[in-house]
């Protein structure tokens, strides 16, 4: 790489060549933190991100004078003397190798990445495991898991309630409007979820054991019970949207709903439900990733520049 500041961004999908493409915009308009700043790169992710890195596996490679991009052969050229390096989410899918969709059999181990980067580099990451967050401090590196910011969280949630809506509308044959819906759990996305569905006329009963959360419900158009009492009468909804990551929903409670109910699972993580005959679950993870990963990649880059600004830089 030329003289300046060097960022790793290595696998992922989507998302992670949107965020780049991100970044690069805010180095065009001289944002100081990115002023000097070149990026290696190693994944599918980056590739057509129409910036026209060459090909090297040498991290100090020469990047052409109109790009400030190189692609790596491997991800370890693409971290090695890096001053910071940005992780996909999830970090990993199997605990242990780097999430890189369309290179498996090529990704290395998340905690070897950790463990060649420079000290006091800057590590960046979704939903990072405990093993990376000990290899990076073992190293001196600022471990940063931009999953656990909450404008991180408030803007994904916006798109998981969009991908939500949308799989709503492909699934049931019927109109939103008056249709009956439960959203389980009032947290960010149960929120941004019901501030869609009610203005399209959805009948929403929203199920939190929150007071408080019953409360904001209420403000936002929507009928609201304790969710031990939507358990124990979960029947008369077309559509149920569960948020909470916990096993709530067992066989049992699934076989008292009434047939042809559709329940969109949201919640991260494995909740448990069903499965249950009559009852259709959809299991959705990962929806800002599916349905919009351009933006759902701009958010993340800004999590990660919003970090580098507040500590004054790489």
């Amino acid at each position: 790489m030329p003289e300046g500041k060097k960022i790793g961004m290595v696998g992922g999908d989507g998302r992670m060549g949107a965020a780049l493409r991100f970044l690069l915009r805010e180095a065009e308009r001289d944002n100081p933190v990115l002023r000097d700043a070149e990026f290696a790169v190693w994944g599918a992710a980056f590739d057509g991100d129409g910036n026209g890195p060459e090909t090297d596996g040498r991290a100090e490679s020469s990047v052409t004078g109109r790009s400030r991009v190189v692609r790596c052969a491997d991800a370890e050229s693409a971290v090695r003397e890096a001053d910071a390096v940005i992780l996909p989410l999830p970090v990993t899918r199997d605990g242990g190798r780097l999430n890189a969709p369309g290179g498996e059999k090529d990704a290395p181990r998340v905690v070897g990445l950790a463990g060649i980067m420079k000290p006091g580099a800057m590590l960046f990451g979704g939903r990072i495991p405990e093993t990376v967050r000990e290899a990076g401090r073992e190293r001196g590196l600022h471990v940063t898991d931009y999953f656990e910011d909450e404008a991180f969280q408030l803007r994904n949630a916006v798109l998981t309630a969009e991908g939500a809506l949308a799989a709503l509308i492909d699934t049931v044959p019927a109109a939103v409007s008056g249709l009956r819906c439960a959203v389980l759990g009032y947290g960010r996305i149960g929120s941004a979820l019901a501030r869609r569905l009610v203005p399209l006329g959805a009948e929403v009963t929203a199920a939190a054991r929150s007071e408080r959360d019953r409360a904001r419900a209420e403000s936002d158009g929507c009928s609201a019970i304790p969710l031990d009492d939507w358990r124990a009468d979960p029947c008369g909804f077309t559509a149920v949207f569960n948020t909470i990551p916990a096993k709530l929903l067992d066989g049992e409670i699934l076989g008292r709903m009434d047939r042809g109910t559709v329940v969109f699972d949201l919640a991260p993580g494995d909740s448990g439900i069903g499965p249950c005959e009559g009852v259709r679950v959809i299991p959705l993870p990962g929806l800002p990733g599916k349905c919009a990963p351009v933006t759902a990649g701009e958010i993340i880059a800004r999590s990660v520049l919003s970090v580098m600004e507040r500590k004054g830089g790489l």
